[in-house]
């Protein structure tokens, strides 16, 4: 299985204002901290975090910080 992911290289993120947002409106950066429950401002932003939680993505919790 295979997915696309496009950018627009005029479009700006919601998140950070950068130029190359993908079609969710985050650009690569910002898509992947909100997979690894970073914090995020914009309400996109919110919302893939969310989502990337409820399908179990990003970095598991451990007890153990290093």
């Amino acid at each position: 299985m295979s997915h696309v992911i496009r950018f627009d290289l005029e479009k700006r993120c919601a998140e950070c204002n950068t130029k190359g947002a993908a079609e969710n409106g985050l650009c690569l950066e910002c898509s992947t901290n909100a997979m690894f429950d970073m914090p995020m401002k914009s309400a996109i932003g919110k919302a893939v975090a969310e989502r990337a939680r409820k399908l179990g993505l990003g970095r598991p919790k451990s007890k153990r910080q290093p």
